[in-house]
């Protein structure tokens, strides 16, 4: 064996300790504290922060017209408010949407189902869904994750005829 060789075996005892090493950067890197539920894992820093501490951006849930009920028992869950949006239909058929608070910075969960209900028909209920985010998107939310329930015209993946 040349001197390479050499540094890349290892014996049965050896391989043992090294592996058992390596689980151990592991799991070091992915310190978990048991006793707060609402911790965020952060495998590069190695250290665990509240989900809202002072290094993360805040949190926004909001809501159209789609399942207000569905993202204020969420927001209840979670210890937020909703925020403060408007999203009304104008007499020709438009969706308007307004922001009353600032989402500068803010990591914005949008809760819309997409099913009709006696509010909104399944189209107005996308179309609301496509402006809130092209809303938070402009407002410079840092990030915009869509939350939809039942998603439409998702089982319409057949050719017929």
């Amino acid at each position: 064996m040349t001197e390479e060789e050499t540094d890349i075996y290892l014996s049965p005892a050896d391989s043992h300790v090294a592996v058992h090493e390596h689980l151990m950067r592991i799991e070091s890197a992915f310190y978990y504290s048991p006793g707060d539920a609402m911790a965020a894992v952060h495998p590069l820093q190695g250290t665990v922060s509240p989900r809202r501490g002072k290094d993360l951006p805040p949190m926004c849930i909001v809501s159209g017209n789609g399942n207000r009920p569905l993202a204020e028992a969420v927001a209840m869950l979670l210890g937020t408010p909703t925020h403060q949006t408007l999203v009304r239909q104008r007499a020709n058929g438009e969706v308007n949407v307004r922001i009353d608070e600032s989402v500068l910075g803010a990591d914005v969960y949008i809760i819309q189902s997409t099913t009709g209900n006696e509010v909104i028909d399944v189209n107005t209920a996308v179309m609301e869904l496509l402006l809130l985010i092209r809303k938070m998107r402009l407002s410079n939310a840092r990030r915009v994750t869509a939350v939809i329930p039942y998603f439409a015209y998702s089982r319409q993946d057949s050719k017929k005829g």
